[in-house]
């Protein structure tokens, strides 16, 4: 005997598709949960019945989902979270600009002075 099991994405479809497989002349085919097993013109059907009577499906639900805590501590957490981030992105602000003026400082200690280093630039709007 052949046998060929078919798993379905629900329980619904599967009974559609059990009831179709039993219009085959010649199939007996069994039903558990999404699972459809059929046999194929069985030489016994008694045998036949008894290989689909080990055929069985057995759903198992795990839930290992965080429950969600106190919506107060939340915001306070959230609140204390963005004031961290306000603070080290501040600081790392400062150190980049601190760093950027030492390097100019350093370039002009070696001599590194580009051509409009001391200009300033003027609009002259008086003069309109």
């Amino acid at each position: 005997m052949t046998l060929a099991i078919f798993n379905y994405p629900t329980p619904n479809i599967a009974r559609e598709r059990a009831d179709e497989f039993q219009k085959i002349p010649g199939a007996v085919a069994k039903r558990t949960g999404p699972l459809v097993a059929v046999i194929i013109q069985p030489p016994d059907a008694d045998a036949a019945e008894r290989v689909l009577s080990a055929v069985r499906y057995e759903a198992n639900l795990i839930w290992n989902e965080k429950v969600p805590g106190n919506p107060g501590k939340q915001i306070s957490s959230l609140f204390l979270n963005v004031v961290l981030l306000a603070g080290v992105v501040g600081l790392l602000g400062l150190m980049a600009g601190a760093g950027l003026g030492a390097f100019r400082v350093g370039l002009r200690k070696l001599g590194w002075k580009s051509a409009d280093a001391d200009a300033m630039t003027t609009l002259h709007l008086g003069d309109k």
